[in-house]
């Protein structure tokens, strides 16, 4: 009798054992779930691309699982990339997963009159939640191969105030004016081939680094703007108009400057009185906009001065052709689009990024090609990201394509953009990728 209340005891402590594992598993495995739990309403926001510090993202939550996501990435002044999806969260991808995405295709013209073409539907990808960072992923690569990383920048009732503001500030990338820091009245030396330079600090002829992202900076006056983008050269007929677009980082103030063939240098406002017909819009932001332009305007440079408390930089000049038709372009079989502006030549160093940019009028398609420097290779976009793996290509089917980690090997390589629609296609100009290592020489 005595064995088999032994025996009864032994059981039951082997039963309660049982029991209290598979709670132990219960309760692990809740406190689990609960770790991976995300409540969507806390993501609520507005993010920024953090690389090319173009796309921005808005996420609203639906519910606690599922979220409504817009990103808006320009490809330049007159095209916008725009997503439209909604996700659910995924707690053990820990992402933010979609299967409805709408890519659409915006461009607008000099009046700003939009037109939308719908690129892609039903897209699908995911949001990798990584703290206040969500890292994008897009199936169909119309990102490139890596995620992209937006960070939260604001509260969804902070942008929708800012987007409240008088249509005129939209361009506006300059902060509050603040007094204008004296500087020098002597014009500057600014040929078209070399970055501008600080003019109220340093020689003309001082030396100017730039950057492997292309920024021109001025090493001598630390804490002056940089410069990230200068404008690029255009051509209109008589009458017609322009953007010219720059940007930057730092300034407090931005003024256009125009020089004549002669040398003369003006500011904007002074080249208002010298050709009355002229319009000249936003001469102190870093788009500028020119109307009925002047014939005598043909051969002029434009650049724009960024300054703050500490110093000034200018950018490098872009040129101003007017012409009898106002294209320079090229064009091909009747009905087929038309090339209103070829991409420049861009100089990197290795492992640095550059933008290519070409316009068109009447195009469907877009498609970025790669030529060798014997002209022997000649492939698209992709295939070219294939032959460098470490390069990485971004927007290789809209008109303004980046370029990133540029590897040596792609030295003298050329680029260009066809357009095509059902009539046919055209080619713009090539521009050549120098890759260099070499500093600026010494003053």
């Amino acid at each position: 009798m005595k064995n088999k209340s032994l025996l009864f005891a032994l059981m039951l402590v082997l039963c309660v054992s049982v029991l209290l594992s598979g709670c132990g598993k219960l309760f692990s495995k809740k406190g689990q779930d609960a770790q991976t739990e995300l409540d969507m309403k806390t993501l609520e926001g507005v993010y920024s691309e953090v690389h090319a510090h173009r796309g921005v993202l808005q996420l609203s939550s639906k519910d606690s699982k599922t979220v409504d996501i817009v990103i808006n990435w320009p490809g330049s002044a007159f095209e916008n990339a725009h997503w439209e999806m909604s996700g659910t969260y995924d707690p053990e991808k820990k992402a933010i997963v979609y299967s409805d995405a709408t890519l659409i295709e915006q461009t607008f013209d000099e009046m700003g009159t939009q037109t939308d073409r719908q690129i892609s539907a039903n897209g699908t990808g995911s949001f990798a939640v990584s703290g206040s960072n969500l890292l994008w992923t897009d199936d169909n690569a119309y990102i490139g191969s890596d995620p992209a990383t937006f960070a939260y920048t604001m509260s969804l009732s902070d942008y929708m105030k800012n987007q409240q503001a008088p249509a005129s500030a939209e361009p506006v990338v300059v902060t509050t004016p603040e007094p204008e820091p004296e500087v020098s009245t002597e014009p500057p030396v600014l040929p078209s081939e070399t970055p501008g330079v600080d003019v109220s600090a340093t020689p003309a002829t001082a030396p100017v680094e730039e950057n492997p992202t292309g920024a021109v900076a001025n090493p001598a006056v630390p804490g002056s703007p940089v410069v990230t983008k200068s404008p690029t050269d255009e051509t209109v007929k008589p009458g017609g108009s322009c953007w010219f677009t720059a940007e930057h980082n730092g300034a407090e103030l931005a003024r256009w400057r125009f020089i004549s063939p002669e040398g003369e240098d003006l500011q904007y406002d002074e080249v208002k009185a010298k050709f009355p017909t002229l319009k000249i819009l936003q001469g102190e932001y870093s788009h500028m906009k020119l109307e009925n332009i002047p014939a005598e305007l043909d051969g002029w440079r434009v650049y724009c001065r960024y300054s703050n408390k500490v110093g000034s930089i200018d950018t490098k000049t872009a040129t101003i052709h007017v012409t009898a038709d106002g294209t320079p372009g090229v064009t091909g079989a009747p009905g087929s689009p038309v090339v209103t502006k070829s991409p420049t030549d861009e100089t990197v160093k290795p492992g640095g990024s550059c933008w290519f940019q070409a316009k068109h009028t009447g195009a469907q398609l877009a498609r970025w090609h790669f030529v060798s420097p014997d002209g022997q290779t000649d492939v698209q976009y992709d295939e070219a990201a294939k032959m460098f793996p470490d390069l990485k290509i971004k927007n290789g089917e809209f008109d303004a394509m980046q370029l990133s980690n540029i590897p040596s090997d792609l030295n003298g390589w050329r680029v260009y953009c066809r357009f095509s629609n059902k009539a046919g296609a055209v080619d713009t100009e090539m521009a050549t990728i120098t890759v260099s290592a070499a500093e600026p020489a010494a003053a």
